[in-house]
């Protein structure tokens, strides 16, 4: 009498096949989980492949009570394997092949402890052209694709650079810190990791483009514009910080420097500071509430119309029909169309 069950290959035993053509391996029966051990198999021929650990089978028992293999009812899904997480479910739900014949899928065994399991890394080549590496956590991926025509990187951290030499090499890195993603590349010294002159984009749309150390470049971000409570783009233009510096928002117009000339067509309008060694050249108008301090040479054609503040050394030539007031060392000069009407 012949009964029949279902199982999965488990193992084979090394030692059967090894010295004799009969192959033997153990079989779980699937509806109660018990492991057959001594499963015979076919004999082996040239043409022959042994079925793959993790096949379904239907095997028999005989009048003698030998188990024997009868038939594979389906293939293996490669356990841990990319093709695991992302078809298996397909395959049983659609009834589509998506693991086709002659595709390879790999997967290390990972480390599993008494506390913890970390599952080891994942491959998967496709007869699409297509390749797959994939962490253990699945978080880490790297797609090859022919069919799409791309290659797609996904990673907390991403890291790209050239081979370069001992002082430097270009780079391009997404650095994941606590849920803020920021973009850089540039060139930095690979040993340190360093940059030398870097271009960093931060998730919040701001970026700093200059030197590692942030003295000189350029950069764009958003600040408070109080009382609004609310936030303006500003862009910076630095040398030196508060030095050699120009910055620019809706609020105003900054700048610094040792000396600042103006010169050709040009119009200053609003509440105005100049400071440092200036010189203002060519066809100039200010308007405004302005306050210039330091060296100031005043050249051309030039209209001053306001309350003006001066600082320093000043020298004004050729200033047709100046009116307004002028102060220096704290007297103040008031002019009436070029003509000196007061002190005070």
């Amino acid at each position: 009498m012949i009964k029949w069950y279902e199982g999965e290959i488990v193992s084979y035993n090394p030692s059967g096949f090894q010295t004799t053509p009969v192959v033997r391996g153990t079989v779980r029966e699937l509806t109660q989980g018990v492991e057959i051990q001594n499963v015979q198999f076919p004999l082996l021929s040239a043409n022959q492949i042994r079925p793959a650990v993790g096949t379904k089978i239907a095997f028999y028992r005989d009048s003698a009570a030998t188990a024997k293999f009868g038939f594979i009812i389906s293939d293996p899904l490669p356990i841990f394997s990319p093709i695991y997480y992302d078809t298996a479910a397909l395959e049983s739900e659609q009834g589509a092949t998506v693991f086709d014949y002659g595709e390879v899928a790999m997967a290390a065994a990972g480390i599993n402890t008494a506390t913890s399991f970390n599952p080891g890394g994942k491959m998967w080549l496709r007869n699409t052209g297509d390749a797959m590496f994939i962490s253990g956590s699945g978080v880490q991926r790297i797609n090859a694709s022919d069919s799409s025509n791309s290659i797609d990187i996904q990673g907390t951290n991403v890291d790209i650079y050239g081979t370069g030499n001992l002082l430097l090499t270009n780079f391009f890195n997404i650095k994941n810190t606590l849920g803020i993603t920021t973009l850089s590349l540039g060139l930095r010294n690979p040993i340190t990791g360093i940059g030398y002159t870097t271009l960093e984009w931060n998730d919040d749309g701001s970026f700093d483009m200059g030197d590692s150390l942030g003295l000189s470049g350029i950069s764009y971000n958003l600040i408070a514009s109080l009382p609004l409570v609310s936030e303006v783009p500003q862009i910076s233009l630095t040398s030196v910080p508060l030095v050699s510096e120009l910055i620019v928002n809706p609020l105003g117009l900054t700048v610094f420097g040792p000396k600042i000339s103006l010169s050709g067509i040009m119009t200053i309008d609003g509440a105005t500071t100049i400071t440092g060694d200036t010189d203002i050249t060519g066809d100039v108008s200010i308007t405004g509430d302005t306050d210039i301090e330091g060296l100031v040479s005043i050249k051309g054609d030039v209209a001053i119309d306001g309350d003006i503040g001066l600082v320093g050394l000043l020298s004004i030539n050729e200033v047709p029909g100046f009116t307004g007031s002028v102060t220096i060392a704290g007297v103040t000069l008031v002019y009436d169309s070029g003509i000196l009407i007061a002190v005070t």
